[in-house]
């Protein structure tokens, strides 16, 4: 990893690791349940794009990596424990979500309120949790990714819409060839594929997750800034007694269209090994690049901790230090031509339309609060 992560620097122009400045906590004489968590090398392309990710967006950072022994619950409690009962990190970016109901079964409420312990115990300790806020909208079951995954219902997906985190939403964004923003918008694709000469619509095929919780109350820190009538309507358009919790907190680029390249070594297409690079993307590509950006938040504050960032985030978010995404930007009404490829027709994506999720001014469950301005580091100044 720290090859290819210093290889990637390099051909990218950033500066590699410094001795120490990259540190690995895994035990694979340890590692349990294989086939069920995609062998040993399944989490490979995630810990590239998380480590590339990080570092580029926070190049003197100390990064520390720590690989759970398995995909299920109490090896993951086992690594979060250790992270506070050691302060191993003062971010701590988590490229993972899920559905709470799904078909093959809900997730235990045990397990649930073990994980807000773990995330409220790293608040206190200064200690801050981010998690990505899923790739399929709001999991409606009637979208293939939603059936895909199991969903049962129109839901926000946990750990990203527990109180105690941060929920990184994505958007799409386009660069020009000045490195010039030329619009920013919710991620959220259609899909056109070419056949017979005509164009076929082939659906919506993912987006960034988010929506109102049906299991957490609304956090101090989103009264007043969260829509009273979002925070009372379920994804599926049910009312609710009581204001809850809306994910995402705030958006960063994850549209695998207009994404990010990361690298790693593996097998090539002529079957040898090497390193390659692949563009890619994600709420999983967002929250690193958000937790790169608050390293450089908690260098600009003289290396004071953030902790539970929630407050922090919506204090700026009336703000010049967030940009507000709406619905009416140009990249609403933007299309791309992937050109056929290796058998694969042509296709045409389209952006902006995050199905039951939708972006408008102010906060909303698409975008959350906006994307981090170019003044958002300066406001950490003061």
């Amino acid at each position: 990893m720290l090859a290819d992560a210093n290889q990637y620097a390099k051909i990218h122009g950033d500066r590699p690791f410094k001795n120490g400045q990259y540190t690995e906590t895994v035990t694979p004489a340890q590692w349990n349940d294989l086939d069920g968590c995609g062998g040993t090398d399944g989490w490979a392309g995630e810990e590239s794009l998380d480590v590339e990710a990080v570092h580029a967006m926070a190049p003197a950072a100390n990064l520390h990596y720590y690989g759970a022994n398995s995909c299920r619950d109490a090896d993951i409690f086992d690594v979060l424990e250790t992270i506070d009962a050691t302060h191993g990190a003062d971010i701590v970016s988590d490229s993972w979500d899920g559905v709470l109901y799904s078909t093959s079964g809900d997730e235990d409420p045990t397990a649930i309120a073990e994980y807000n312990r773990l995330f409220a115990q790293g608040s206190i300790e200064g200690i801050s949790y981010q998690f990505s806020s899923g790739d399929c909208g709001a999991d409606d079951p009637a979208t293939l990714c939603a059936l895909a995954t199991g969903s049962a219902m129109p839901q926000a997906e946990f750990p990203s819409s527990s109180p105690w985190v941060t929920a990184v939403g994505g958007t799409s964004l386009a660069i020009g060839e000045y490195n010039q923003q030329l619009w920013n918008t919710a991620w959220g694709t259609h899909v056109w594929g070419l056949e017979n000469g005509a164009w076929t619509l082939g659906g919506w095929a993912f987006g960034a997750g988010g929506g109102t919780s049906s299991v957490f109350s609304e956090p101090f820190y989103q009264k007043g800034v969260v829509p009273t009538t979002l925070a009372g309507t379920l994804p599926d358009g049910t009312k609710v007694a009581g204001p809850m919790r809306v994910a995402p907190d705030v958006s960063l680029d994850a549209d695998p269209l207009t994404g990010f390249l990361a690298g790693m070594t593996g097998t090539l297409s002529d079957g040898s090994t090497g390193f390659a690079e692949a563009d890619i993307g994600g709420t999983g590509l967002a929250c690193p690049l958000f937790a790169g950006l608050q390293a450089d938040a908690v260098q600009a504050q003289g290396g004071q901790e953030l902790g539970l960032a929630g407050p922090a985030i919506y204090a700026r978010s009336a703000g010049p230090a967030v940009t507000d995404v709406t619905a009416t930007g140009s990249g609403t009404r933007a299309g791309n031509v992937l050109p056929p490829a290796q058998g694969t027709p042509a296709i045409i994506v389209t952006f902006g339309d995050d199905q039951l999720l939708k972006a408008g001014r102010g906060y909303d469950d698409a975008i959350g609060v906006g994307t981090p301005s170019p003044f958002y580091l300066w406001s950490h100044l003061f």
